[in-house]
């Protein structure tokens, strides 16, 4: 076999490290995520939401919107965040299965095609989270109902992401079938 073609030399450290690392980080951070962002809108309120959300601007006097309007926009709120962590937390279980030397396998492709999805819906719930809380913080007051939609190249760059974290899953899904094969037929 000529040497470009053999496996190269690396040590099994040399990935199962990182990729440990990566895993606990991914992990630690699912789990906070979602607190944080909760008490950030909790304790700010509503400082923190009018900065996240310029488009309410002087319209919309969120400290005075009815309670059911508040906790609706509150819940809203946190649907990005908890799919990032559900995503990190599908990142971290694919990670894991690296340090474990699981590199083709079915559980590794279905928690690295869980990561895309959950990044897939948390850049659409991006976009229409903020559309939804301005709707039904302009809806509350005696001016106009407000429908503001915003697609940020933050936005794109998530679904682009999420594209090809979906693709590479085929690839690693493709590499599985055909390792499963080829273990039949030798």
């Amino acid at each position: 076999m000529p040497a470009s073609l053999s496996p190269p030399a690396v040590a099994a450290d040399a990935i199962d490290r990182p990729a440990r690392r990566l895993s606990r980080t991914c992990l630690v951070l699912a789990f906070v995520l979602v607190p944080a962002v909760a008490g950030v809108l909790a304790l700010g309120w509503p400082e923190s939401l009018s900065s996240a959300m310029p488009e309410l601007g002087a319209n919309v006097d969120l400290a005075n919107l009815p309670r059911w309007r508040s906790g609706l926009i509150f819940v809203l709120a946190l649907i990005p965040a908890l799919l990032m962590a559900a995503a990190l937390l599908e990142a971290g279980r694919c990670l894991a299965a690296f340090a474990r030397r699981q590199y083709f396998s079915a559980e590794t492709v279905r928690h690295m095609r869980r990561f895309s999805a959950c990044v897939f819906w948390a850049a659409i719930s991006g976009v229409g989270v903020p559309t939804l809380v301005i709707l039904i913080a302009t809806t509350a007051g005696p001016g106009p109902a407000t429908l503001t939609i915003s697609l940020g190249s933050d936005d794109l760059f998530l679904l682009l992401f999420a594209g090809i974290s979906w693709q590479i899953a085929s690839v690693l899904g493709r590499a599985v079938a055909l390792a499963e094969d080829h273990a039949q037929i030798v």
